[in-house]
């Protein structure tokens, strides 16, 4: 229980650092998803200047209260649960020196609980990331402002069960992609540590950084289909599915299509994951001395 508590409000402090250095580079992900057909030829830097021109500062960070809400259920619950299917990973192999891929198998394990309070936070703040396009292609008109009340109403209007559309994308992107984000994490740290050139907390920083750009690489087209699921299914009774999703946007986009915004992603994800697992790091020894 004192393992899970604290890597539970670690992972939670190390989530609102994630949101802080990288919502920006994140709200041009998503748009460059959503809608290619507006930003596909002009890339990531004219969809960001397009977005402070519009929008001002506030436009790149659209979405940042429901991204901590995200983050801080994601990250808590991820690495909370952790803990525990560390130990049951320890049960099944009989060992508790597990090896790095086991150790990577224990975090894919947590990301299939992660997941579940991830997908309605994610697809309200995809939502109003997407919001000025949404509005501006005809899409979807709305006249209220858009805030987080607004689109969780919004979403709920479209059904019970709407606040978890996208969630076998979900689970398709974190499971098999923490699978891989730790087993480069593990990898990574353990190259560091033996040949000494930094302490544990700069190690762990640059460690997940590379672990999170290893994530993108492998798992961003599911998360392309997953947010054009999320945001295009906006004010239907009928969710959108997830083959027919990533066909409409192969016939639309091509290949390139299901790596749109890896250019701004990767931006985002070195320092966001660097300051996840750095302030992960950090915290959890100091949550452990205080508390117990």
């Amino acid at each position: 229980m004192e393992d899970f508590v604290c890597t539970f409000m670690s992972g939670a402090i190390g989530g609102v650092g994630l949101v802080a250095v990288g919502q920006p580079f994140d709200t041009v992900k998503t748009k460059l998803q959503t809608f290619p057909e507006l930003y596909q030829k002009s890339g990531a830097f004219h969809c960001a200047k397009s977005i402070y021109r519009s929008e001002g500062i506030p436009g790149l960070y659209a979405g940042s209260l429901p991204a901590i809400m995200v983050n801080v259920a994601e990250n808590s619950v991820l690495f909370g649960a952790r803990s525990l299917t560390i130990g049951i990973t320890q049960s099944i192999f009989k060992t508790e020196n597990l090896s790095d891929f086991e150790m990577a198998l224990a975090g894919s394990g947590a990301a299939f609980f992660s997941s579940i309070a991830v997908c309605p936070t994610e697809l309200i703040k995809t939502r109003m990331q997407a919001a000025t396009e949404l509005r501006d292609t005809g899409t979807f008109v709305n006249n209220e402002k858009v805030t987080i009340r607004s689109t969780f109403r919004q979403v709920l209007n479209e059904g019970y069960t709407a606040p978890f559309r996208g969630m076998t994308g979900t689970w398709f992107r974190e499971c098999p992609g923490y699978l891989v984000l730790f087993y480069c994490y593990q990898k990574c740290y353990k190259y560091i540590e033996q040949r000494q050139w930094m302490n544990k907390n700069l190690n762990a920083a640059l460690s997940g950084g590379i672990a999170g750009a290893g994530y993108w690489i492998c798992m961003l087209p599911i998360d392309v289909i997953k947010s054009r699921q999320q945001v295009l299914s906006i004010g239907s009774k009928v969710p959108i599915r997830f083959g027919s999703c990533a066909k409409d946007l192969y016939r639309m986009a091509g290949f390139k299509g299901f790596y749109a915004g890896l250019l701004p992603m990767l931006l985002r994800t070195i320092p966001a994951n660097g300051a996840l697992f750095g302030l992960v790091e950090y915290t959890e020894p100091q949550i452990r001395n205080v508390l117990f």
